[in-house]
This record gives structure tokens, sequence and C-alpha cells, in this order.
């Protein structure tokens, strides 16, 4: 059932719909999944469309700021962005970094499903696998938190020397975040809504 008839079906049977209780999830849905228009819900809500319009700009506006800080394109992003980069990017955090990288690129990946469904991969194997990521990882992300940029263009050049560079494309995949993300950008908007 789509959220504009479970509200409706609430409606009907006597419940207070309350406008602003919907959150950029709920107005998403309204109105972009659903197709809903301002007066569709402005009549369910038992509002004016004028005011389902505003708060509607005001969430989009949140999360039009919420994006921008994410991306850093604002003159205080970039400044956070740089905050963030000297208290979380650093040789104390370098195995944390590294845990999740590996993580996020290789564990939760297809071979851990090759390893799950018993491809020919041991225990043994993968804990020889994840060792040898985590370690080459741990270099990688070691020259990037000291910025030795010089050292990692002499890496980059030297593997695509040795290995070739017309390997497959690197496609940047959030995976899971993405819905992890929108999750961080509706709490965020309640917290400035409220």
């Amino acid at each position: 059932m789509s959220l504009f008839n479970l509200l409706n079906e609430k409606k009907k049977q006597g419940e207070k719909l309350v406008f602003e209780e919907l959150t950029a999830g709920d107005l998403k849905k309204l109105f972009e999944d659903e197709n809903k228009t301002d007066n569709m819900v402005a009549e369910l809500f038992d509002c004016s469309a004028h005011k389902v319009i505003n708060y509607r700009s005001k969430i989009e506006e949140k999360l039009d700021q919420v994006e921008e800080l994410l991306q850093g394109k604002t003159k205080r992003a970039k400044e956070d962005n740089q905050v963030m980069k000297k208290t979380k990017f650093n040789k104390d955090n370098l195995n944390n970094i590294v845990n999740a990288i590996t993580h996020f690129s290789f564990r939760c990946g297809p071979v851990e499903d090759m390893h799950a469904s018993q491809k020919n991969l041991t225990n043994a194997d993968m804990e020889t696998l994840n060792k040898f990521m985590m370690n080459k990882l741990a270099y990688v992300f070691l020259l990037v938190v000291e910025e030795r940029w010089i050292e990692f263009d002499i890496l980059v050049k030297e593997m695509n020397s040795l290995y070739g560079s017309q390997w497959y494309e690197a496609i940047p995949d959030p995976g899971f975040m993405t819905k992890r993300l929108e999750l961080v950008k509706e709490e965020i908007n309640g917290k400035y809504l409220a």
C-alpha cells in the first residue's frame, strides 16, 4: 500500500493527521515516488497547499545544505572537511581506516560470498587475503595521511607499469552507505526543523 493510501485509511478511521510530522523521506515518497501534488497532500492533511509548499521548500533547502556540506561545496563545508581530515585522517586512526576500507572494499564483496559458498577458499585463505589487503591498504593510507603525494604517485605509476592500467574501470559504489546517508540527512533535518 502506498504511503498516501495508508495515510488516507488512517484519516478515514478518524485519526488526526499532522502534516509537520512528515519526514523528508515521507515527502520524497509522496511527491517523487507516488507523484502526489501539493493540493492532494494538502487535502489529505486538511491544510492549505501554501503550507505544503512552504514546508516542502524548507525541507528541500535543508537537504540541499546537508548535501553541500557532504560534498564540500561551500566555504564552511570546505573548512569543516579540513578539520575532519586533521582529526580523523591521521596515523592514530590508520588501523580504523584500513579495517573499514578492507571490509567495505573486500570482505563485504564477492570474495566473502565465494568463501561462504565454499568455492575453493578456506578460512586460512581468507585470513591470508585479509592480512595482505589490510597491510597494502595500510601503506596506501599512510601515504595519504602523511601527504606523501610523490611516493603515492610513484606507487600508482609503478603498479600501472608492472601490471598495466587497462583493467576494470573503477566505479565508486557507496553500496549500503547510500541508504545510511539518506537516514543521516533525515536525522540532521529533524534536528534543524525541530
